[in-house]
Formats: C-alpha cells, structure tokens, sequence
C-alpha cells in the first residue's frame, strides 16, 4: 500500500454540491480544505455592512493576542461598527452594532485552538430595535436587541480584516474553511477555498461565479480536496483505514440510488454512503454495514425486519456489488437493497420521506456535520443517482502521488480529509509468460459488457469437467454479453443477448488458442480463432449489460459464477469510441508476479487488476521473469 502526501501548490478542493461550472466566467482548478491569512491579507467581499445582514462561517483563529476582525465594516473611528465576526483580546467571538457593548462577548465561548469553530451571527432591524445574534458551533452565545437606529455603513465588508472608512484595519491570522452572507434573507455570497491553474489561493463564490483574491499578499492554502484534472493513472481501487472521508456534494434525501463495487476489511458499525441531520431517527443510509450489509431510512433497520431472504455477511475475500435505493411517493417510503445480485432488503413503511440537507460523505456518515462511523473499506467504484439521473460516477484513482476518487461526470478528481487513502502499489515485482486461472478466482476489469467491443486474447483451456465455463463475460438476466465462453468440450464461443447469437469452434483440453472476438456497436457477433473467421447471420441492436465485463467468470447481476480453469498468456480489450468513430484501447492485461501472488498489469491504465481470491504464484506462473523492481 502505498499513501503519499501532495502538495499544497499542487491540487484539489471542497465537495459542497459545486456546480459544473458551464459557460462560467472563472473556474477553479482546485479546491481546498482551507486558505489562511497571516494578518497582513484581506479580501473586499463587495458585500455592504448594513442591517438586514448574517453570515455563516466556518474558521479557526491562528493568533489570539489582539483584537483582529474577520468580517466586519466601519465608517470611521466613532460609533459606526458592523461586526460579524471579530476576536478580542480576551480571546471571545463578538458581534457589534455602533457602539461596543461587553455584553455582546461571545458569552463562556473560547476558541477552539485545534479545530475549526462554526460561527453563525446576524444584525438585524425591526424598524425601532437592532437584534444581534451569534452562536459557536450550535451553542448560543449573544440574542441582544437594542432600541437604536439601523445602521449601513456605506461600505463593503473585509474578509480577515475591517473596513474602516475604505482601509484595512484590525487584520486577522484566520484558516477560512467556508462562509456564507446573507442580506435581507437572500444568498449573496458562498465563499469556498480554492486555487487558481497559476496556484494562488483564493475563494471561488458560488452566488456570483467568481474567485476573489487579496488585494495585496497572497493567501497560504490547506491541502487539496478536489482538482479539476485528468488522472495520472487509475488504480483497482482505493482504501479508508477508519479515518478518511469525501464529501460527494450529493445532499442524502429520498429518491437516490447508489450503486457500487466494495470489499469490507473491518466490519464494525460503519458506513459507506450516509448522512444523519442529529442522533434522533433522522438517519438516510444508502450502505452500511457491521457485519452484514444493511441500510436505513431514518429508523434503524437490518435482517431482522427484513421482508425477504435475510441480510448476508460481507465478502471478505473479494468485492461485493451492491445496489440500493431509498424512494419516496408521497404515501410511503420503500428502500431496496442487492447483494450480488440477489434482492435482500424490499420494504414499505407509510413515513413521510427524508431529506437530510446534508451531503453524504463516502466512507463515513455526515452526522450534523460532523465525522461519524468511519469505515475500512476498499472502493472499486461507485455510482450516486437522484431523481432518476446519474449525478457521481466515481473511478478510483491517483493524481501527484495521492489517492482519490475520478468524477467521470464532472470532470473533478475528490480527495479525502481525515488522511490519505490507500491505494494499491502497482509496480510488478517481475513478468511473466503465461499464469493460471485457477477455477475459483477472477478479476474484475471495470470495463462496461455492452455492444462496442473488441478483444484479443490468448489462453489454455485445462478442464473438460465443467459445463459451463466464461473467459470474458457479463450477464444481466437472459441478456448475455460473452466475448469468450467454453461449454463442456463442445463449443468455444461468442455470444450475445438473449439468444446468444453464437459463433463457435470445438475446442481441446490443453490447447493453446489466440481469439479476437467483437460485437460491434450494432450488435453485430464476429470472431477469429487461430486464424478460423466466423460472424453471425445478422446484427441484433446495441444492448448494454449495465455491468462491469469479469475476466475467468461471468458476471452474473452483480454475482460471479463459472469460473475458467486454465492459462492465461495475455489479453487486450478495445471500446468503440462513438465520437471518433473508432475503437480505442482500455486495456492491456499482462500477467505479472508481485508480493507472492499472481496478478495481471494493464499498460493502458498503469493499473494492476488483482484476482479474487488471490492466486499463489507458486504452481501458477513460471519462475524466473525479469525482475523489474528490487525489495
């Protein structure tokens, strides 16, 4: 396993349901945990400090031994403050209106010296009375209404200092993690950390679609959380050890789905896909597990108020496919759940559907806002659905040495917070001719069973005792996708939908065979084998499985079965590339030595795809091979 650190100039940002960024004037490159001022920076939000106006803010204060000012304007020196957030030096959170008042110190609050604060505050007017208000991370501290005039101070708020009659006065050393402005109730700024292409710090607002950087100085940057950037490579899948998680920006309501390949390393109460507004029945869970796999739909539930065949225990030894869904209709609320492709959760229950207003985090639960059930769990992907719509379609991958998850959708790689995923260590310890394929193991290729592909491989069939045996398949239902089948001695075949459309040739036990198999965007079934050419009468349609093609298995709904017994030499996939009008290749599986067990490179993607369970190397790859990587 490799985790690695990346650097601050480098990439990556906050998941906080970001747009897509169509058509817009300025778009980051990156997003980060937080941007910090050293006292001598400040950012005009052109936002007027007048009543009518609140903020929420999440920050933490780096210097406590002065009065600084994170958000504030002033007229001049008299009785003309409009504070939001600023610090004193006895070391409160404080609001103001004109005229300081200790009664407006944040109460019994003190900072949180290691992590950040969640502070909300707002002034308002009632037409005779100013209120202030301002609470820390949930607790309120000031609710203060005094009979005086409204105040607008005429001029725009500094973020990390005050505005005083147009300089910048009572500068702060702040880490902002996000801040939102209100004025008379509607949405005018969401500030979210983030880095340019040319790597200066700044906060990309949501509202106005632009990045606002400090007039003098430049802003330092916390680590990356997302990157709006290609891969450097992508990886079988990454890894939480019980503390990382990424925020998908996806709200947890009603009506989402979540679809993904998973192997649990610990099965403790944890979770996958969730959020949960409080510690009330308020919980919206795509996936969890502790154990067994279940989920839930704000009360608890598990197997034992299962309708159907009982909750499984999570696969130890390779991945799960999971699907769930929690769906609403205005009468009831019914959530699914498979496993392998088997239905093991289908429940109503007549409540009233949940929407959380919270982001679901993956590899933990967003309680609140807060971390909570932190999983270890390898991911091989994952897919978010609402509404109906696919909105995350997530690849595992590696980006400047550090592990995440590829928004195919999107276009952003996610990073975690909490610390760096694991991720597999690709390098082969040496090449091998041939390896074997067990008859109880295979290798999923993340590479989607659907008309538009082309591929070339080379084996040795060792077991006439099967009757069924796949190479290369995918199955979802009695709609069949295989580019390479054996049955019994008879037939070594290509086959496609419901019935097959097969082109065959007889096969040997102990035979060496070079196949190019294709069925072509049209549903067209051709082959050549050992220099044979055979295609079938007509073409049947495009057709996609929805399933990911396993190489020595079939995927079967998610479940794997019959598996091949045999060697195999190597094996390239190519998919029809719509756009350009031509095939491109996605892999190239080379079989490979590492840390003892047999595992298959793919030069394409610089990724290693590993077989489940794994397969000694000793008995089934030669020995010897270039060794390419020294212990």
């Amino acid at each position: 396993m490799k985790s690695a650190t990346l650097c601050a100039a480098a990439v990556c940002a906050t998941a906080l349901c970001l747009p897509l960024f169509a058509d817009e004037p300025e778009v980051p490159y990156a997003f980060v945990e937080y941007v910090e001022s050293d006292g001598s920076q400040y950012i005009d939000t052109g936002v007027i400090g007048r009543c009518g106006t609140r903020a929420d803010m999440t920050i933490q204060w780096m210097r406590l031994d002065l009065d600084a000012s994170f958000l504030s304007s002033r007229t001049d020196g008299g009785n003309t403050r409009f504070i939001l957030c600023s610090n004193s030096r006895k070391n409160k959170y404080y609001v103001c209106h004109r005229t300081w008042a200790e009664s407006v110190n944040a109460g019994s609050s003190s900072y949180n010296t290691s992590a950040p604060d969640r502070v909300a505050s707002s002034i308002t007017h009632d037409g005779t009375s100013v209120t202030f208000t301002l609470s820390v991370n949930g607790n309120t501290e000031v609710n203060v209404t005094r009979a005086e005039t409204a105040l607008d101070t005429g001029l725009s708020m500094y973020l990390f200092a005050q505005n005083q009659g147009g300089s910048p006065v009572l500068s702060s050393s702040v880490r902002c993690y996000a801040v939102k402005i209100w004025q008379d109730d509607a949405l005018v700024r969401d500030f979210r950390p983030c880095l340019k292409r040319d790597g200066t710090a700044g906060l990309y607002d949501a509202v106005s679609k632009r990045i606002f950087t400090p007039a003098a100085g430049t802003l330092a940057a916390g680590p990356v959380l997302m990157v709006n950037d290609q891969p450097d490579h992508f990886v079988q899948y990454v890894e939480s050890t019980g503390s990382q998680y990424i925020d998908t920006g996806v709200i947890g309501r009603c009506n989402s789905a979540m679809d993904a390949h998973v192997m649990w390393v610990k099965t403790f109460d944890t979770s996958f896909l969730s959020s949960r507004i409080d510690g009330g029945n308020t919980r919206f869970v795509l996936y969890a597990a502790n154990g067994q796999h279940w989920m839930a739909h704000r009360s608890y539930t598990r197997s034992t108020d299962c309708t159907l065949t009982p909750l499984v225990k999570c696969n130890m030894n390779a991945p799960d496919h999971v699907s769930s869904s929690i769906v609403a209709d205005g009468a009831g609320v019914t959530y699914t759940m498979d496993v392998n492709g088997t239905r093991r959760i289908s429940q109503t229950r007549e409540e009233e559907g949940l929407d959380t207003g919270l982001t679901m985090y993956l590899f933990a639960q967003n309680k609140g806002g807060n971390v909570d059930l932190a999983a270890h769990i390898r991911c091989f992907d994952v897919k978010i659905y609402q509404d109906g719509a696919l909105a995350r379609d997530f690849l595992p991958c590696v980006k400047n040495g550090k592990a995440g998850l590829y928004d195919v959708l999107n276009g952003w790689i996610y990073f975690s917070r909490g610390g760096d995923l694991l991720y597999p260590d690709e390098r082969p310890d040496r090449w091998v001719t041939w390896a074997n394929a067990t008859g109880s193991s295979y290798v999923p290729l993340a590479v989607r069973g659907k008309s538009g592909i082309r591929a070339e491989m080379k084996y040795r069939p060792m077991d006439t005792s099967k009757t069924d045996q796949y190479f290369l398949a995918a199955r979802q239902g009695n709609e069949r996708f295989l580019l390479n089948y054996f049955y019994k001695t008879a037939e070594n075949t290509i086959g496609y939908r419901d019935n097959y459309h097969p082109v065959s040739w007889p096969w040997t036990k102990g035979a060496d065979y070079t196949l190019l198999s294709e069925i072509s965007p049209e549903g067209a079934v051709s082959g050549t084998r050992n220099g044979e050419r055979k295609s079938g009468a007509s073409a049947l349609g495009a057709f996609d499985t929805g399933l990911n093609l396993y190489l020595f298995a079939i995927n079967w709904g998610g479940d794997v079965r019959d598996y091949f017994t045999g060697r195999f030499y190597y094996a390239t996939i190519d998919v029809y590339d719509e756009t350009a009008g031509e095939y491109r290749r996605v892999r190239e599986l080379k079989p490979c030595v590492k840390d003892g067990k047999v595992m298959f490179f793919d030069r394409t993607s610089q990724t290693m795809f590993r077989p489940y369970p794994a397969i000694p190397a000793k008995d089934n790859a030669p020995p010897g091979g270039v060794v390419i990587m020294a212990k």
